[in-house]
């Protein structure tokens, strides 16, 4: 559950990661329609919560999870085809709609798994994994300060950029 929430989240900073290495010039994309990319995102996954729910009390949970992860990885190995801003925007709607089942699922299961006093330690210690988000940053940090100091454009070399990023 560590491992999925923390992906999760670095799914949900890559957005803005991306913006620096020069998503907005190469989708031409203006500051309004950046902003609709996030708010999309969240609209869709707060749309689909409801659902979600529903459908847990329905099937077993443990696949119900696993199917719904498997599918926000494939939705999320998608955010590289989209050559413009309708493509992304409904990308990035397709991801938020398969993440909204991902926190009510994780409360459902801790709720099922552990005593009832046992629950906060254990819904924190899932969302505390975030922490470690930050290690990325110190990594990331230095990484993207040599690429610029080459002096090159961040969109300028594909090749370079998609190596810099899986170094991340």
């Amino acid at each position: 559950m560590c491992l999925v929430f923390f992906t999760q989240y670095l799914d949900k900073q890559s957005l803005s990661y991306a913006s620096v290495y020069g998503l907005l010039t190469d989708l031409h994309l203006s500051s309004h329609q950046f902003s609709w990319l996030t708010s999309c995102f969240y609209l869709a996954q707060l749309a689909s919560e409801g659902p979600f729910i529903y459908l847990m009390s329905r099937f077993p949970i443990a696949k119900f999870v696993a199917l719904t992860v498997i599918v926000w990885g494939g939705v999320c190995m998608c955010l590289a085809a989209p050559q413009n801003f309708a493509g992304f925007a409904a990308v990035r709607c397709l991801l938020g709609f398969a993440e909204g089942a991902v926190s009510p699922a994780f409360i459902t299961i801790t709720s099922i798994w552990y005593k009832k006093d046992e629950h906060p330690l254990r819904v924190g210690m899932w969302v505390g994994f975030d922490f470690f988000f930050f290690f990325f940053l110190i990594f990331d940090f230095p990484l993207y300060y040599q690429y610029m100091r080459k002096g090159k454009n961040c969109s300028s070399s594909p090749t370079e950029l998609s190596d810099l990023c899986l170094l991340c």
